[in-house]
């Protein structure tokens, strides 16, 4: 699929879960939005590493790249 393919569903999914959890009234409900949030919010932060690199025309400028985008 793709590091950038995967980032974006992923943020998606928070995005849709994140103003469901609006609507939640029971206890249930937060306890199912805690573990799909849990396991959809992992994605964007691991692959933001291999995300950045790819982008990286020569493998000696990773390093920098990764803390340019990390300095913020």
């Amino acid at each position: 699929m793709g590091t950038f393919n995967m980032v974006v569903i992923c943020l998606a999914s928070q995005t849709i879960l994140m103003f469901a959890w609006l609507a939640m009234k029971t206890p249930g409900a937060v306890i199912v939005f805690c573990i799909l949030f849990g396991m959809i919010s992992g994605a964007p932060i691991s692959l933001q590493g291999p995300l950045i690199t790819s982008t990286a025309k020569d493998p000696r400028l990773a390093g920098t790249l990764m803390g340019q985008a990390m300095s913020e």
